[in-house]
C-alpha cells in the first residue's frame, strides 16, 4: 500500500492519538535502518518496537507488538506519520526531521 494511502486509511481517532503520542516523551525515537524503519515507544509495562519496510514509496510490511484490535494501531500510525515527516525532510531520524522542518 502506498504510504499516503496508508496514512489516509488511518481513522481520525487513531490519527489524533498517534499525533499526541508523537509529541510526547514516550515516543523515544524513529530511525531508518538498512532493513527498514523502527520506532522505540514507551508504553505502560515496557517498550514497543514497531517496524515498517518501504519499497518504492509503498509500505510492504509493518508490525507492532501491542496486539491491538485495530488493523493500524496507534503505534504504527505514529510511526507511519513519522516516516512521512522524515521523507519530506530527507532525514534518517525522526527528531532530526522535526528540528529541520520546525526551526
Amino acid at each position: 500500500m502506498k504510504l499516503q494511502a496508508m496514512i489516509d486509511s488511518i481513522s481520525p481517532d487513531v490519527r489524533d492519538l498517534a499525533i499526541r503520542l508523537m509529541k510526547s516523551e514516550d515516543f523515544f525515537s524513529l530511525k531508518e535502518f538498512e532493513s527498514g524503519y523502527e520506532a522505540f515507544i514507551k508504553v505502560e509495562g515496557g517498550i514497543l518496537l514497531p517496524g515498517a519496510v518501504l519499497e518504492d514509496g509503498s509500505v510492504v510490511e509493518y508490525e507492532c507488538q501491542c496486539q491491538s484490535e485495530y488493523k493500524i494501531c496507534i503505534h504504527v500510525a505514529a510511526m507511519i506519520l513519522g516516516i512521512q515527516k522524515m521523507l519530506q525532510a530527507g532525514c534518517c531520524d525522526y527528531h532530526e526531521a522535526i528540528e529541520k522542518s520546525d526551526p
